[in-house]
């Protein structure tokens, strides 16, 4: 065996086989086998399509689910996913409910209807599918007006096909959907500032997708094409990220921490990459995707140990360790390990094993010298 110093570190290569041995159940369970009070869908939530607001509720549909957010609590509410019913065709236009704790979207095939207080689920068809909503002011609880590609028509409450002949309400009486345009003419100093408010941390530029403007009048919310939903106040122009959900659809590999689960991300080439940390309640969930430009180098988490406060990643890159005091510490090719095709990870007493295809090494043991002092202080 030899070791040499790695920045503190030793890693040390040990010609050895491993063999994964895994046993499948035959009676894996399936979504469809628990209650829907007992599963939730967490997705990638930061592709906003629409957005809408009621006086206590803000409702953004994505391109993974409608996320639901808590205006009084300021916390995000579980999502209603595919799983819930969420529509599959992709949702253009989205308007709250002025009646009930609902909101009505339209879609590129009609129209579903999501009530939250007894989670359930209306839709119907339209030829060509919704481009726009209308309520009437002076009498929200009817129903609804539809704009497809033939003109506007009525849906009634409880109906399921828009019908012709009902005449649109004056136009200081309707209630209908805003546009970004629109919305930032009543926030000019947001407007102003809409690069900044647009500009991630890893300084990645993004667009306005979508508005809506709460009954009160006090808040703008905006759906973005990356970034999530964003709070903006009309008056003052503050902004206030509002970011749910996963770095990427896909997840490589998870867990268990202290009040909540890690989730490393198995991205493709464009998308966001990274960790997610999702919190117990899942109401906040945090996402770890790197400093500057380039950010979290891996594409593909394999495997994950939590230890202490310590994670450690197992990529197609090499070893991610990220502790919360210190970020992110890559350990590659550049920094001893004998390959970055690392496969899993198992626990050793001072650190980690790294196992690697057998063709090329075999196993790397990631462990912490013997009077490391500074940034390694804290490595188990």
């Amino acid at each position: 065996m030899k070791a040499r110093r790695l920045d503190g570190w030793t890693v040390s290569g040990i010609a050895a086989a491993v063999v994964l041995l895994t046993v499948y159940p035959s009676n894996r369970l399936s979504a469809q086998q628990w209650r829907p009070d007992e599963r939730v869908l967490i997705s990638d939530f930061s592709t906003v399509t629409a957005i809408a607001a009621s006086p206590f509720t803000v409702f953004a549909a994505t391109t993974h689910g409608l996320t639901v957010y808590d205006r009084r609590a300021r916390a995000w509410r579980l999502p209603v996913t595919s799983l819930d019913g969420y529509p599959a065709a992709p949702v253009r236009v989205a308007l709250a409910d002025a009646a009930d704790n609902a909101v009505w979207l339209g879609t590129s095939d009609g129209w579903a209807r999501y009530d939250t207080d007894v989670r359930q689920w209306q839709s119907g068809a339209a030829p060509g599918g919704v481009l726009d909503f209308i309520l009437d002011a002076r009498d929200p609880a009817s129903g609804i007006f539809v704009r497809t590609a033939a003109g506007w028509d009525f849906l009634s409450r409880g109906g399921m096909v828009p019908a012709p002949g009902r005449p649109l309400p004056p136009p200081d009486q309707r209630i209908r959907p805003l546009d970004p345009s629109t919305a930032l003419n009543l926030a000019p100093m947001a407007d102003a500032m809409r690069a900044l408010i647009l500009t991630d941390p890893r300084l990645r530029p993004h667009q306005f997708t979508a508005a809506t403007r709460t009954p009160d009048q006090s808040d703008l919310f905006f759906g973005t094409n990356g970034m999530g939903v964003i709070r903006v106040d009309a008056v003052t122009g503050e902004w206030e990220p509002l970011a749910f959900g996963l770095v990427a659809p896909g997840a490589g590999a998870v867990a268990l921490g202290a009040g909540g689960v890690w989730v490393a991300a198995n991205a493709r080439v464009g998308e966001r990459r990274g960790l997610s940390w999702v919190g117990d309640d899942l109401s906040r969930i945090q996402a770890i995707e790197g400093a500057g430009s380039l950010g979290v180098q891996f594409l593909h988490g394999r495997r994950m140990l939590a230890r202490g406060d310590a994670l450690w990643v197992a990529t197609e890159r090499g070893v991610v360790r990220y502790d919360r005091g210190g970020g992110l510490r890559m350990f590659d090719l550049g920094r001893g390990l004998p390959s970055p095709d690392v496969l899993c990870l198992a626990p050793a007493p001072d650190g980690v094993w790294a196992v690697i295809p057998l063709d090329l090494q075999g196993i790397a043991a990631l462990k912490r010298s013997p009077g490391v002092r500074g940034d390694d202080r804290d490595a188990p």
